[in-house]
């Protein structure tokens, strides 16, 4: 069983240098950071020097899902992935411990789990929670959490894991044979509500996501979706709309 790390970099070289996230989980498994822009050459291969981090410089300016399918892609064609080895999603700014990722996976095996995630917290005292992990949006779930109001699904910390409708992209672990069998992201969604769809295709295959709840990471999220009529909101407003109307 191996363990492969897919990094997608918008310009977080200054992040990704910062954080020990990479150099810890590099120890024991593949790492590929994958640049959506152009960067100064060689930037990172100038950062990460471990045999165990591969840098992929091309195909810029995809969407979330496209660019985790191309890094799965990538593991196939050159590592060979196969069924029973885990392919993780984690943003760049994600900071967790190479104990964590290794404890998960070794409980997925165990529990013969296929998709799972951990609570997410902003702040290094583990106190102030991420909202990643809720169930199924309505089009009043969308409203109330563009307005600040959306509520996480409440993590029960006496039980090993917990199953749950969705859980965010900032830090998912499939099996690869799942993550094959849903052929990776919808890439009809640029960016945002990708992460739903895949946790909802995934659960009407009984192979939807779990929580372990007594694991943590750190999530250093930026809101951009939240700034009306930028970009972001504009891809987050499409995303919505796909989503409610392919149910």
């Amino acid at each position: 069983m191996s363990i492969y790390i897919s990094i997608i970099s918008h310009g977080h070289e200054s992040i990704l240098s910062k954080t020990s996230l990479i150099n810890n989980i590099s120890k024991n498994n593949i790492v590929i950071i994958k640049n959506n822009k152009k960067c100064s050459k060689g930037t990172l291969q100038k950062i990460f020097k471990s045999s165990n981090i591969h840098i992929i410089d091309e195909a810029y300016n995809l969407g979330f899902g496209q660019n985790n399918n191309y890094v799965y892609d990538y593991c196939v064609k050159n590592f060979s992935i196969q069924d029973n080895d885990f392919f993780c999603v984690i943003n760049p700014d994600i900071i967790i411990n190479d104990d964590v990722l290794y404890s998960i996976t070794k409980d997925m095996e165990k529990y013969d789990l296929k998709l799972s995630s951990i609570p997410l917290y902003f702040d290094e005292k583990y106190q102030i929670r991420d909202n990643s992990i809720r169930k199924f949006p309505t089009l009043l779930t969308f409203i109330l959490s563009f307005l600040g109001f959306n509520k996480d699904l409440p993590i029960i910390t006496n039980k090993k894991y917990i199953d749950v409708d969705w859980a965010a992209g900032s830090f998912l672990i499939f099996k690869s044979s799942l993550y094959k069998e849903l052929d990776g992201f919808d890439k009809k969604y640029f960016m945002y509500c990708e992460d739903i769809d895949i946790c909802r295709r995934a659960k009407k295959i009984n192979a939807g996501p779990v929580v372990f709840s007594e694991q943590k990471g750190i999530h250093l999220a930026q809101r951009n979706n939240r700034k009306i009529f930028s970009k972001h909101f504009l891809w987050h407003l499409k995303s919505i709309l796909t989503y409610l109307t392919s149910k």
